[in-house]
């Protein structure tokens, strides 16, 4: 049996032993295990909602996605410490209200979404 404190002890000084502190231009690769900047350090950029964004890129290693959370409050920062290549906004799934416009129709012969002629 263990003492509920002592295991609490050991859990936390396990985990802070495994934290890694990125700086500013740094992501956190999971397949290195380490921060690595962004491969050319030339993220994107995907716009959530109104406060949140998530910055993208490449690790130089081993090509793996590297993500970030950042606040659009900071974007023009995140532009002076980046090279970004592409801003993306919103996607229509990311919306309250989405518009559906659309000119695809369902084949009921086949039962799949086909395109109008």
């Amino acid at each position: 049996m263990i003492h509920g404190g002592d295991l609490a002890e050991y859990l936390t000084n396990k985990q802070s032993g495994r934290k890694h502190k990125c700086k500013p231009d740094e992501f956190f690769c999971f397949k290195c295990r380490a921060p690595r900047r962004a491969w050319e350090n030339a993220p994107d950029i995907i716009i959530r909602n109104e406060s949140k964004l998530t910055i993208s890129g490449l690790c130089p290693v081993y090509d793996t996605p590297v993500h970030r959370v950042g606040v659009v409050k900071k974007l023009p920062e995140y532009q002076k410490i980046f090279l970004i290549q592409k801003i993306h906004e919103r996607h229509i799934t990311d919306t309250s209200t989405p518009s559906v416009n659309s000119d695809m129709r369902k084949d009921e012969k086949h039962d799949q979404v086909q395109p109008e002629k």
